[in-house]
């Protein structure tokens, strides 16, 4: 008698280059006549989901160690590739950290994701994180600052906050800005406060206020090793590696009105671009448009 797959598609995962790319975790096979016929389920897959089990039986707060390639291999009977592709999955849904010589542990839940395809998302909205004042707005100097701001002397206006997401400080921004765009913020309270809280960007208020909106920005991204100032206000071990970003923005007048000088705990926070071709590129080569996803 024929027989007819039937597949549920559980989990579905794009694939920038092929296209969209399904994972199959339930699959039976059923005659004709609406019997099933069980098939078995893949030996990684059944593994996947009694490690997602242990993972919801395990409170968030704790960093258990998870059971290791070998153990798996031991417990299930399986190839350490079997044990290995069980993690692979894990890892890519973000529910599993991996260290090399330390074992695989449950993802740490407060890490701050950043998406950005252009400046529109630095200026959006976000519910998920808010700004707590650790230097209110004041005036200072700073030579290097004001080189960078295109100012005629060292006297620019400065801030500095924390970026926090789900109560845990993920990021610690100083931000510099020529004195008469920080005079524009003389209404917002909770910078002139030590422990303000803010639920909005300040580079968001500050382009609202300009007479000319903030249309370009300039970005330096490097890798340093965490100061130690920085490393306490962000919750890391003083010489880690750290995510270290300068923004310099500019108005429609070509002008520097705000220069962020960002630090962020690599642990806690996640950076990811999407990068595009210029206009003209464009039009001569029109690209279809890719799916939408949370993820790749």
């Amino acid at each position: 008698m024929p027989l007819a797959m039937v597949v549920r598609r559980q989990f579905v995962r794009p694939n920038l280059l092929t296209g969209m790319t399904f994972i199959l975790r339930n699959v039976r096979v059923k005659r004709r006549d609406g019997a099933d016929q069980p098939r078995t389920v893949p030996a990684y897959m059944q593994i996947t989901d009694y490690l997602r089990k242990k993972l919801s039986d395990t409170p968030t707060a704790e960093q258990v160690r998870l059971p290791t390639e070998a153990e798996l291999m031991k417990t299930f009977g399986v190839s350490r590739q079997t044990a290995r592709r069980a993690y692979a999955d894990l890892v890519a849904d973000g529910l599993v950290q991996r260290s090399p010589g330390k074992g695989s542990f449950p993802a740490r839940t407060h890490r701050y994701l950043m998406s950005v395809g252009s400046l529109d998302d630095l200026l959006a909205p976000s519910e998920e994180r808010e700004f707590h004042v650790i230097t209110p707005l004041t005036g200072m100097r700073s030579s290097t600052a004001a080189t960078q701001l295109g100012l005629p002397d060292d006297e620019v206006g400065f801030v500095a906050y924390c970026q926090v997401h789900d109560g845990v400080p993920f990021g610690l921004v100083r931000m510099f800005l020529p004195p008469p765009v920080a005079a524009t913020l003389a209404d917002q309270d909770f910078l002139h406060t030590k422990g303000g809280v803010g639920k909005e960007s300040v580079i968001a208020i500050v382009n609202r206020k300009l007479q000319f909106p903030i249309a370009m920005a300039k970005q330096l991204i490097a890798a340093i090793a965490a100061p130690a100032d920085v490393a306490e206000t962000i919750g890391c071990e003083a010489g880690q590696p750290i995510l270290k970003t300068e923004f310099l923005f500019f108005d429609t007048d070509a002008r520097p009105v705000q220069l962020n000088i960002n630090y962020y705990h690599p642990e806690l926070y996640e950076y990811r671009t999407q990068l595009h071709r210029r206009p003209k590129f464009a039009v001569e080569y029109p690209v279809r448009a890719l799916p939408k996803s949370e993820g790749y």
